[in-house]
């Protein structure tokens, strides 16, 4: 675990210009410990339009740090540009230890209220992990030693009491997520990954076991609402295909495979003594008061939620993509590109299918096949939300979700089912998730139990060893006499 050169730097929402992809914070300002200092990083233009020239140390009431850091392992890396913000993730090739291949993913996503902010049945708006969470949350700390390394978040905007606690491991990571946080309508919580188009290829779960080609067109349907029946409004939901997928996300491996290496991932709910000094308090994602945590699977490069890297970086973050500034932004992006575009109009999405050119193709797309931000092999959690869940003064138990996803990187060179309990699959699955699907149990038996041979006093081993001695020595001196 490296924390990068910049990872000290101190910023603030005028460090980014209206446009960045990358910026943060320009939204719900003051939640979160973040502390009042100096800042020397200024964009032009900027959200509250300072003319301090860049370089130059300004006051700020809302600053953090960058915190962004590098994760290497023999098998993979992963790579993030601040604390909610995971933005990197390279497998090795087989055979190999750290040759790393191209970045699978566009980003780690982590939505509030909606899963896009084109919905408009929100009466409580929309929150991403980009433009609300990263800059109103801090990082309690971090530790690296010889068998793993560890990272812990607190605050994700509202969320205040909201942690996340990453542990990585040599050929593994989990992110744990501890959610308290206020009623969170209409939609509840998201927390999902997105990948980069071409360098995976295919989708598995328990039971698509054949698997699904990942190429930016939906294989299915059923699970994803784009607008409200009866009166069309634009709202955008993603639940469980009952058809496509097991629609429970504990202990349900999934997996993301391609050429330059494959990702299993599998949902767990933690154990209470990671949560809890109660023994009798184990927290369940899935309680009275918080009904529902389920997959969900979204594969379209239309769909474009509001932020991410890949195929297109998202312009203005967190802004509906009606907005005339996102679009503009796009169209600027094209025209930079050289492509024959002079409007928004000119931009269309149809992503090449099976037989055409650049279909599954590393880094292909245009203005007229994938010209925006989207949802490639998007998949992940959503957390059906009803009740309060912030218990920071009550029993644990009440209604706090306190679940993890573990994530496992296999080096691979060609997509293989590596999860299916199906035995007819080639090759066998099962290979990955098995420690969270079915771990180990502990058994204990007493020393001194019944069942077992009469038992020697319990002492120290040390102490036996003149026992043992006298055991060996007296019989042969006794044989000794007798032939004298």
């Amino acid at each position: 675990m490296t924390r990068n050169a910049d990872a000290d730097q101190w910023i603030d929402r005028d460090s980014f210009t209206p446009s960045d992809p990358l910026k943060i914070g320009v939204s719900n300002t003051g939640y979160g410990p973040n502390i009042p200092g100096n800042v020397c990083v200024t964009a032009h233009p900027n959200k509250d339009n300072l003319t301090t020239a860049d370089g130059t140390p300004r006051f700020s009431n809302d600053r953090q740090p960058r915190d962004d850091l590098t994760i290497n392992t023999p098998t993979y890396s992963v790579g993030t540009s601040g604390r909610w913000l995971v933005r990197q993730l390279h497998v090795t090739a087989p055979g190999t230890t750290s040759t790393f291949g191209p970045n699978l993913i566009g980003r780690w996503k982590g939505r509030a209220f909606q899963s896009s902010p084109d919905s408009s049945v929100s009466v409580v708006g929309f929150e991403d992990e980009q433009v609300n969470w990263e800059m109103n949350a801090t990082l309690l700390g971090w530790k690296a030693g010889p068998v793993r390394a560890i990272r812990e978040i607190w605050g994700a905007d509202s969320g205040t009491n909201v942690t996340k606690t990453e542990i990585y491991y040599r050929d593994s990571y989990t992110f744990q997520y501890h959610v308290r946080v206020h009623p969170i309508p209409p939609d509840g919580l998201y927390t999902s990954w997105d990948f980069r188009y071409g360098a995976v290829s295919t989708y598995y779960n328990q039971k698509t076991t054949a698997g699904v080609p990942i190429d930016g067109t939906n294989t299915h349907s059923v699970g994803e609402v784009d607008q409200v029946p009866v009166s069309g409004q634009p709202a955008f939901f993603n639940a469980c295909d009952p058809t496509f997928d097991i629609c429970t996300a504990i202990a349900n491996p999934e997996e993301i495979a391609g050429p330059n290496g494959s990702l299993v991932f599998v949902g767990a709910i933690l154990p209470s003594h990671l949560v809890s000094n109660n023994p009798q308090a184990v927290p369940s994602p899935s309680t009275g008061v918080n009904p529902e945590v389920v997959p969900f699977y979204r594969d379209d490069a239309c769909f474009d939620d509001g932020t991410g890297d890949a195929p297109v970086p998202r312009p203005y973050p967190g802004d509906a993509s009606t907005d005339p500034n996102v679009q503009n932004g796009y169209v600027s992006y094209w025209q930079q590109l050289g492509a024959p575009v002079t409007q928004y109009s000119d931009l269309k999405c149809a992503p090449p299918l099976s037989g055409q050119t650049g279909y599954q193709q590393p880094n292909f797309g245009t203005y007229n096949t994938m010209p925006f931000q989207g949802a490639i092999g998007e998949f992940g959690l959503h957390f059906f939300f009803t009740a309060d869940s912030d218990n920071l003064f009550g029993p644990l138990s009440v209604s706090e979700i306190a679940a993890e996803q573990w994530v496992y990187a296999v080096p691979s060179s060609v997509a293989a089912n590596l999860i299916s309990a199906d035995t007819s699959v080639t090759p066998a699955g099962r290979d990955y998730g098995l420690n969270v699907v079915a771990p180990l149990q502990t058994a204990v038996t007493p020393f001194n139990a019944n069942s077992a041979p009469a038992a020697l006093p319990e002492a120290p081993l040390i102490g036996l060893l003149p026992l043992a001695a006298l055991a060996v020595v007296v019989p042969l001196t006794y044989r000794r006499r007798r032939r004298r």
